[in-house]
């Protein structure tokens, strides 16, 4: 399977219990800004540009996803002390830059985002053009470490998974499922299962694609779908002989990140045009039914130009409202329109997941929400129950 390798794990089949629930935490996440104590949008409804002195424009579109995913960036902007932290650790970076984002008017070089790479991307290079997606699996693993350098004792001792609760990072909590992979032996039709834990999908473009239009679901449809691999031995018949093998989503996460593998081995572009939706369903790719798994769409990242080496990394994010998108390309901004939106080539979509948000807002408000969406363009299509969520269990 694809994947960063540091946001998986295999889990043995008697776990299966434990991969369809989240890890134990008290950490709780929020879906709008309303009742931070420490940030306040002030009638805003988007961040501000950020400079670009060094060729940093990889970096400033990962900052931009990551401040307007409310449930990531308010938590990292409140810095709720989970973790014992370190002297400049990414973790306060980030927060720091959070914060001076929600009360900037203008646009700004976060000068102090410099150690963030120096710890979360050591081998990056001053005024070196990098990945925009290998900056922010950098930063994830670095927010990941330190939270578990900063576990105490007990939480390091994670109990048996299907008597008891496991602790897991805010990391986890947010990006992580699980997918259940099936392996059937054509010779002996043994059927083989184990678990994989994931923290984004990549999804590559076929060859014939390259000269049509597809969709993102057209992506997912090839990833989530049966593949037949030969010379395979097979633990059961001990034979080596040909496979099926196919997966699907045991547990859905919270925050769905994805990218598109634009660049081949060589790295060229591979410029097809990917069409995607505001909402997506993962309900097909689902391994059990019963919930919904319905996401809304929260951030883009876009390289323009024709090899890995070189280009340019613009975002578009949805504003604090949830209605509204914006491009931002360094320190410009403007508000995009729901055609140029489609139009975005995609290289990275951040997805946030619908119902892992309870409705906190009074019952007023959310009626005038409700009101105000209906009487919206109905190509908005958007939802506005996006309250709090706490992700934990105590059972």
């Amino acid at each position: 399977m694809n994947g960063k390798a540091e946001g998986k794990r295999l889990i043995p089949e008697s776990s299966e219990l434990e991969t369809r629930f989240p890890a134990n935490s008290r950490t709780v996440f929020y879906a709008t800004w309303e009742g931070s104590r420490v940030l306040n949008p002030d009638g805003r409804n988007v961040g501000v540009g950020l400079c670009n002195y060094s060729n940093d424009c990889f970096l400033n579109a990962v900052l931009q996803i990551i401040l307007h995913c409310i449930p990531f960036a308010r938590y990292l902007g409140e810095h709720l002390p989970l973790f014992s932290c370190v002297k400049d650790c990414v973790a306060c970076g980030l927060a720091r830059f959070i914060r001076y984002s929600m009360s900037s008017r203008q646009p700004f070089k976060p000068a102090w985002i410099s150690f963030i790479l120096e710890k979360a991307f050591p081998s990056h290079l001053l005024g070196a053009q990098e990945d925009a997606h290998e900056a922010l699996n950098h930063i994830l693993d670095a927010l990941d470490s330190e939270a578990r350098n900063g576990m105490s004792s007990s939480d390091r001792n994670f109990s048996d998974p299907l008597n008891g609760p496991r602790f897991s990072t805010p990391v986890e909590q947010l990006f992580v499922g699980t997918l259940r992979n099936q392996i059937q032996c054509s010779a002996c039709s043994a059927i083989l299962i184990n678990y994989e834990r994931f923290r984004e999908l990549n999804l590559g473009i076929k060859k014939t694609g390259y000269d049509r239009r597809i969709t993102l679901e057209d992506l997912l449809d090839d990833y989530f779908g049966s593949e037949v691999l030969n010379s395979f031995k097979c633990t059961n018949c001990k034979r080596t002989t040909q496979i099926q093998r196919s997966s699907r989503i045991l547990r859905a996460p919270n925050l769905l990140l994805i990218q598109i593998k634009r660049f081949n081995s060589f790295g060229g572009k591979i410029g097809v045009h990917v069409n995607f939706n505001l909402r997506l369903d993962l309900e097909q790719y689902i391994h059990r039914g019963g919930e919904s798994h319905v996401y809304e769409l929260t951030g883009i990242v876009q390289h323009m130009g024709n090899a890995v080496e070189h280009g340019h990394y613009i975002a578009v994010v949805r504003g604090f409202d949830g209605r509204s998108y914006y491009m931002f390309d360094d320190e410009q901004r403007h508000r995009v329109s729901l055609s140029e939106l489609h139009n975005t080539q995609a290289y990275m979509l951040l997805y946030v997941r619908c119902d892992a948000f309870r409705n906190s807002v009074s019952s007023s408000v959310a009626l005038s929400a409700a009101n105000e969406t209906q009487n919206d363009a109905p190509t908005r299509n958007r939802v506005m129950k996006r309250p709090y969520i706490q992700i934990s269990m105590d059972t």
